[in-house]
């Protein structure tokens, strides 16, 4: 059985790398393919730590300055944003799977659809600002990384 799914590291590796045969193959490997026990030279796995180190830091700063959203599940996301007093905050921890993503769309193409993996980005920021008596949630997904290979930021309103 072949995967069948793409993640948002498997679509930043894509646009980072431009190569479609990559992400075919993401795509499609069997399963045992890629290997999860993956070994890492030490100097990969210093990076990693460096950047877990550096997230966490960053964690502890935005909590000190009490910028970040104790989130529970018991409630929607948005409306626990709305009720929140802060107009800036920051969501971090959070978890997104949406089985129907994008289907309606490939759908009016005439194609089947693709499935995407959990999404966990690893900050949201998130501006609240009144504009013409509405209040607008203007957010965007931090995706850190302790490498300088890929960057990618989305921000929407």
């Amino acid at each position: 059985m072949e995967r069948q799914y793409f993640t948002a590291t498997d679509l930043g590796s894509h646009f980072h790398l431009s190569c479609q045969l990559a992400l075919w193959k993401t795509f499609h490997q069997k399963p045992g393919d890629k290997s999860r026990g993956q070994v890492h030279s030490l100097r990969t796995k210093a990076t990693f730590s460096r950047g877990q180190k550096f997230e966490k830091s960053i964690i502890k700063r935005l909590d000190e300055l009490g910028l970040v959203l104790k989130f529970s599940s018991k409630q929607s996301l948005e409306s626990q944003i709305a009720n929140d007093p802060r107009d800036h905050l920051y969501v971090i921890g959070s978890s997104f799977k949406d089985d129907a993503l994008f289907r309606d769309e490939y759908h009016a193409r005439g194609v089947p659809p693709v499935s995407f993996g959990r999404f966990k980005p690893d900050f949201i920021e998130i501006w609240k600002r009144p504009v013409n008596g509405k209040l607008i949630f203007e957010w965007h997904v931090i995706d850190a990384k302790s490498s300088k290979s890929v960057k990618v930021r989305f921000s929407s309103s």
